[in-house]
């Protein structure tokens, strides 16, 4: 099961705690933020049609067994999606599936406990109705001072 969230008030949710906070991670970390659609980016018919099927797929961080806070927010400019971001609703250990509707995403999966607390994980996939339906999230990278 995941949660779909709008990118409203985050304390909205207390009972998803982990999914939150890999939610707010990857809008601090500047792979995600809140967008509104406007009326003129609601999709055309012809866009509506490629994006109704949901595609199932697999992430998997190979973080050692380590719980994970998983979440997954559509990238700008994508007017065919819905602004709602994708979240389990409690730690996972990995692979985790999720169904998506065709696009550009922003997967983040944060450890929330254990020695590697706070180690993220994230990559922007491009989901294809003939793509691949497993996917690897590579460390993120430590910011140097």
């Amino acid at each position: 099961m995941c949660l779909r969230i709008s990118c409203g008030p985050l304390a909205s949710l207390p009972s998803h705690r982990s999914a939150l906070l890999a939610l707010a991670a990857a809008c601090a970390i500047g792979l995600a933020a809140p967008r509104a659609v406007a009326a003129e980016e609601q999709s055309s018919p012809e866009t509506q049609d490629m994006a109704d099927e949901e595609i199932s797929v697999t992430f998997s961080a190979q973080a050692d067994n380590q719980p994970l806070g998983w979440s997954a927010i559509p990238a700008p400019g994508q007017p065919h999606l819905p602004p709602e971001a994708w979240a389990l609703p409690e730690d996972s250990v990995e692979p985790v599936s999720g169904d998506f509707l065709p696009g550009i995403y922003d997967v983040t999966a944060i450890v929330t406990t254990g020695p590697h607390e706070g180690e993220t994980y994230s990559a922007r996939l491009t989901i294809e109705p003939n793509g691949p339906r497993n996917f690897v999230i590579p460390p993120q990278k430590a910011k140097s001072r």
